[in-house]
């Protein structure tokens, strides 16, 4: 045997124990590190035109509609959100009547409000109506009309307004509620001598029927006779300055009221105070 058949004999067994090698130790190593993507989790396995969307954060003011159950005179403990109150909305569609710290010098007569208004020391407080179409939140100006809004809060708190329709709407004016007859003749009657309950006209020379969203008392051809019905403006009526006591105006909720049929209904109504 000469060199070079020596030399071509070496370089088969090379190649042969190089292919050995390979077999025992790097084929096996590869197969075990291969990925099986039927196991990989669902998170793992994005499609190409899969982007993941941040989860929107739930709203800081508005509770949800769902958590308020219909036909029932209290909401459900688990149910009641705390409002954020520190970041409420200003009136929407202008301001419905600006609220002012200088209540006292709008009644004249009347103004020692400490003994008349023991609470109007605090912020105004909220009403949360929820209707068959959503939340409405109105805050009530307890400090220009103390009077007219210590009854509404009384006839909530009694869950008088609760299943009322809205017995009057009047598109692009003003949409009404709180008549127990659902005709638009009826008011509160008072359990113990079964009369009606009237209010005095209570007027402020800083309340306005200025934007969409005023709130205030209905009455008959006597302005002083106001009992339980209210109406929420969807347009700014100037016409009626003077002559119906606002007592409120809608802070959110303008889209809800907009919507608002003969066919809705409040379902409750909640009071909450604010310091």
């Amino acid at each position: 045997m000469n060199q070079t058949s020596n030399f071509h004999f070496s370089n088969k067994i090379l190649s042969l124990l190089t292919a050995l090698i390979i077999a025992i130790f790097v084929v096996p190593f590869l197969q075990a590190a291969e990925i099986d993507f039927d196991n990989l989790p669902p998170e793992v396995i994005l499609s190409p035109n899969q982007q993941t969307q941040p989860i929107p954060s739930s709203p800081s003011v508005l509770p949800p509609t769902n958590n308020f159950p219909s036909g029932s005179s209290r909401f459900r403990k688990q149910a009641q959100p705390q409002l954020n109150t520190n970041s409420l909305p200003p009136p929407e569609n202008a301001n419905p009547n600006a609220d002012s710290s200088n209540a006292a010098n709008v009644f004249g007569p009347e103004a020692n409000l400490k003994t008349k208004c023991p609470t109007c020391g605090k912020k105004d407080p909220l009403a949360l109506i929820e209707t068959t179409k959503g939340l409405i939140i109105i805050r009530l100006y307890r400090k220009l009309a103390p009077r007219t809004v210590a009854n509404f809060i009384d006839l909530s708190q009694k869950g008088f307004y609760n299943n009322l329709t809205f017995h009057r709407v009047v598109p692009g004016f003003v949409i009404q509620t709180g008549c127990p007859k659902g005709d638009g003749t009826g008011g509160y009657i008072e359990p113990g001598s079964g009369a009606e309950r009237r209010l005095t006209l209570e007027l402020s020379v800083g309340l306005k029927h200025n934007a969409p969203g005023v709130v205030a008392m209905a009455h008959a051809a006597d302005p002083n006779s106001a009992s339980s019905q209210f109406y929420i403006t969807m347009a700014a009526q100037p016409n009626l300055d003077s002559q119906y006591a606002i007592f409120g105006g809608v802070v959110q909720g303008m889209d809800v009221v907009n919507q608002i049929t003969s066919t809705d209904r409040v379902i409750t109504v909640q009071v909450q105070e604010r310091e």
